[in-house]
Order: structure tokens, then C-alpha cells, then sequence
């Protein structure tokens, strides 16, 4: 992986040393960089602007002018990429940190003045993975994108521009439908693309909500005033969908299922002995836990709970089949705000296991003696 790494430093001595020194910051990671240096802001910001050019992570020292223009240029870096784009940013100066700049996880602050300094905030804000994150989705987008440009849509393109399917906006379209649904729900092998078999409890949901205006089905959501009444919504999309020119959905009642703590559905006791099995019999254990719909080894009936992973507000939850209540819209918007919603399929894996749970149709069983003709 080669990380692309913008430096910034007014200082021309400071920028040759740290074009020297830091590559083997980055080689100690298992890692190339390319270095993009720029002596004054005015070139950082010209790359910056360039749309073309995509960084990875920023090193910027802080701009010493006029006093009146203090830390502004830096403060104004941050904040460019901050509004459209991300990247990682190392703010370091020898003198003391603007007052004005907020820190995170994303933003670290380096003392130009202590050895190491800047080595050592590099190997922070890698360690969080997030650099090589961007990167891999930066090149994953243009592999994807473009193996299927040339793949796909190069030998079908006089026939999909004859059907009028080449609108501008429509290719765009199906190129980002592509991807997305490759990165999301394949993973790269050398025999090609492949369907995951196993995903972290986290890649359930879209969080927060993309669609703040309206509720979606699979939406999982919290009483204001009563935290521990947490919901998932039942309803299908298309009678939430609010009309233009309208202020509700068709739906004038929501139906949502009940989210239970898992504590207070599996007991303390399985738990723990679950806790105390050998490696691969917990994991069989906890598998059992969480294929959905979960089975008798869960609660009976069979069938009855769906599992929720836990995720930031999200505790580890089971959406129980014979707690489902149908809330007035009005009500539901007032009273409940949305914590995530959860991503295809799982939200159409909840609504197809919650209507096999429902036709489930109970016959007597056929006396043996009456049938013992078929053994014959």
C-alpha cells in the first residue's frame, strides 16, 4: 500500500529533514509513502483544491506570518477537508498550539520541538488504520469502477445506448450501485470476488440513518424520555414513503417490535456457562445465538427472537416476535429518536423471519396406526 501524504512546512531547512527522515516512519509500518511537499500554504492549498488529487494523511505545520493572520491558514486547511473530504490531519509547530484548533481522533497535534514529535504522532494516527483505510477504498473505487467501465459497459454499450439506458446520470448511477454492493457485500480472493461468509456485528447497520426525514423499515429506535424502550420498525418502506407535498406517510400507524436486552432474555446462567466453554464449542454456542431467527436454545417458541449486535448506543439486543405494537406516526415521531437503521438484507431478513414466525400453522399429528398402509 502507498499512502499519499501531503507535507507542508514554510521552513525549507524543517522540509528537507522531514523529507529525509519521515518514508521510514512509514516503512516501519509495512508501509510506502509517497511525499507531496509543499513550502507555503499557497501551494497546499493549490493541491488541496486539485480534485484530481486524493491524500491519505496531512502534515502541516502551523504559518508564522503577520501577526494578524496567526494559524489561520492551517485552521482554514483543516477545516476545507473537514467540510467535503477526509483525511487525517498532523498539525505540528515548535511554538504553542493554536487555541482555535479542535484535536480528535482525526486531528492530532504534534510538538516540533520534542524528538520525535512528529514521528511519533504519525505512528498514532496510523495505528488507527484509518489512513490505509482511505486509501484502500480510494483504490478499491477506482478498480471496481473502472474494471466494470471497461469490463461491462465498453461491450454493451451500443446496445444499452440504443434501449436510451446511457443517460449521463443513469451511468453514474449503476457504476455506484456496483460498487457499493461489491465492497459491501463481497470480498476481493485471486479467484475474484467471493459472498462473505462472515461479517462484524457493526456492518448491520447504516448509522445514523441516511434518510432523517422518514422511517425506514428495519429502524431502530429509542423512547426519548424512556431509554430502555428501544424498537425496530416492522413496517414495509413503500407506506412510510412521504409524498411530495405531504407531511405524513400513508401509514398512519407504525408497527415496531420490541428490542430486549439479552440478559433478560437468555439469563445469567446460560451466559455464563457459555462464558466458560472451550473455544470452538462457545463459538458454536454463540453462532446458535444469533442465526436469525434465533432457535429453542434461545426462548420458545423457536423462532420467536432476532438478534440485534451491539453498536455505540446499540446494547446487544433480541427483537422478540410476540412483542410487536402498532404506534400512531405522530406519536412515534414525537416520542422516538432513530439510532441507526439496519442495511440490506438484514432489514428484509428481520421482516421475512418475523412473517414465517406469524404463518406458522399448528395440525394434529396423524395417528402411526392409520398410515402404516404407506410401509407397505
Amino acid at each position: 500500500m502507498n499512502l499519499q501524504v501531503l507535507l507542508v512546512d514554510d521552513e525549507p531547512v524543517d522540509l528537507k529533514n522531514l523529507e529525509r527522515d519521515l518514508p521510514a516512519v512509514f516503512a516501519d509500518a509495512g508501509l510506502e509513502a509517497t511525499i507531496h511537499s509543499a513550502a507555503s500554504f499557497e501551494e497546499a492549498f493549490a493541491l488541496v483544491d486539485d480534485r484530481s488529487r486524493r491524500f491519505d494523511l496531512i502534515l502541516t505545520d502551523t504559518y508564522r506570518g503577520k501577526p494578524q493572520q496567526y494559524d489561520v491558514a492551517v485552521l482554514d486547511l483543516v477545516n476545507r477537508y473537514r467540510g467535503e473530504r477526509f483525511s487525517p490531519i498532523v498539525v505540528f509547530s515548535a511554538s504553542k498550539r493554536p487555541e482555535e484548533l479542535a484535536l480528535g481522533e482525526f486531528v492530532l497535534w504534534a510538538d516540533k520541538s520534542i524528538h520525535n514529535g512528529i514521528e511519533d504522532a504519525i505512528r498514532a494516527m496510523l495505528t488507527t488504520g484509518v489512513p490505509q483505510a482511505a486509501r484502500d477504498l480510494h483504490d478499491d473505487l477506482d478498480r471496481l469502477a473502472g474494471s466494470y467501465l471497461w469490463g461491462f459497459l465498453d461491450s454493451q454499450w451500443t446496445r444499452l445506448k440504443d434501449a436510451g439506458h446511457m443517460e449521463p446520470d443513469t451511468v453514474s448511477r449503476i457504476v455506484r450501485r456496483r460498487a457499493a454492493l461489491q465492497l459491501a457485500e463481497l470480498t476481493q480472493t485471486k479467484d475474484g470476488p467471493e459472498p462473505l461468509e462472515e461479517v462484524h456485528g457493526i456492518e448491520f447497520y447504516v448509522y445514523p440513518p441516511l434518510n432523517p426525514r422518514q422511517f425506514s423499515l428495519g429502524e431502530i429506535i429509542r423512547h426519548k424520555e424512556q431509554p430502555g424502550d428501544v424498537r425496530v420498525v416492522l413496517t414495509p418502506h413503500c407506506y412510510m414513503a412521504v409524498q411530495p407535498g405531504q407531511k405524513q406517510p400513508r401509514a398512519q400507524f407504525i408497527m415496531t417490535v420490541s428490542a430486549l436486552p439479552i440478559k433478560e432474555v437468555l439469563g445469567a446462567e446460560k451466559l455464563t456457562n457459555t462464558r466458560e466453554l472451550e473455544p470452538k464449542q462457545k463459538a458454536k454456542r454463540l453462532r446458535q445465538f444469533v442465526t436469525p431467527p434465533s432457535g429453542s436454545d434461545v426462548g420458545k417458541p423457536a423462532g420467536r427472537y432476532w438478534y440485534l449486535p451491539a453498536y455505540v448506543e446499540i446494547p446487544h439486543l433480541y427483537c422478540d416476535f410476540m412483542q410487536v405494537n402498532s404506534v400512531a406516526y405522530d406519536a412515534l415521531r414525537a416520542q422516538y429518536e432513530s439510532l441507526a437503521v439496519l442495511a440490506p438484507p438484514y432489514a428484509e431478513s428481520l421482516q421475512a423471519c418475523y412473517g414465517a414466525f406469524n404463518a406458522t400453522v399448528g395440525i394434529p399429528n396423524v395417528k402411526p396406526s392409520s398410515i402404516e398402509g404407506m410401509l407397505e
